[in-house]
């Protein structure tokens, strides 16, 4: 198993949290275009083939993004509502977990046209893991879902937690209202560990807080 975090504002983590759920992105709900993208062609035949493959591969599947740690103050800025949110931390089937590679330039791949099936698919596997160097501060890795059933009041794909994706540990952000109480109500009798966040006095981390006066 592999501990890996969500970051959500703190309507959104409670709401996973109640469910027993997480949503699962489609290639439409991701903020990065050059998703699934990633080969250099200039040919405009061969974009169209990776672009049908690419959604090929997203009409059965979706994914869910992790980060590897908690303690960068950028993710939480960015997907924890400015550190008023919540971190959530799972253990994850390692056969599962799939580590994003991060690169300064885009691979360059053979013409899918020209490839057998095998390679094919490899290929379409390595552009599923990889981004722009710039993103690297999310350390993420993804879990990929087959897209089942829709919710019927929302019409989106959840992954609910089982033996596969369990719940493990909340670490509640700098700035968050919610208490641990809060959360122990939403949780019921499981075994949990909640943190309270606080930033780090000597560097540029997010780490948890030992003042048991200081506990949310």
């Amino acid at each position: 198993m592999k501990r890996l975090y969500k970051f959500y504002s703190d309507k959104w983590a409670l709401d996973a949290v109640k469910k027993r759920r997480l949503k699962v992105a489609t290639l439409d709900d991701l903020n990065d275009p050059f998703e699934f993208i990633a080969d250099t062609t200039n040919n405009a035949d061969q974009r169209r083939l990776w672009h049908k493959a690419s959604k090929g591969v997203f009409s059965q599947n979706g994914l869910i993004s992790f980060s590897r740690s908690w303690k960068n103050p950028v993710l939480w800025s960015h997907y924890a509502d400015r550190h008023r949110g919540v971190a959530i931390g799972f253990d994850v089937r390692s056969e599962f977990v799939v580590p994003v590679v991060y690169r300064k330039g885009r691979p360059t791949l053979p013409d899918l046209r020209q490839m057998t099936s095998n390679a094919r698919r490899s290929a379409i596997e390595l552009t599923t893991r990889t981004k722009f160097l710039h993103w690297e501060y999310e350390a993420e890795s993804r879990v990929f879902v087959k897209l089942d059933a829709q919710d019927e009041g929302t019409g989106l794909y959840f992954k609910a937690f089982g033996s596969d994706l369990v719940l493990r540990e909340v670490i509640l952000g700098v700035r968050s209202e919610l208490t641990s109480q809060k959360i122990h109500s939403e949780l019921g009798p499981q075994d949990v560990k909640i943190t309270t966040a606080r930033l780090a006095f000597k560097t540029y981390s997010v780490v948890a807080q030992r003042n048991p006066a200081l506990q949310k």
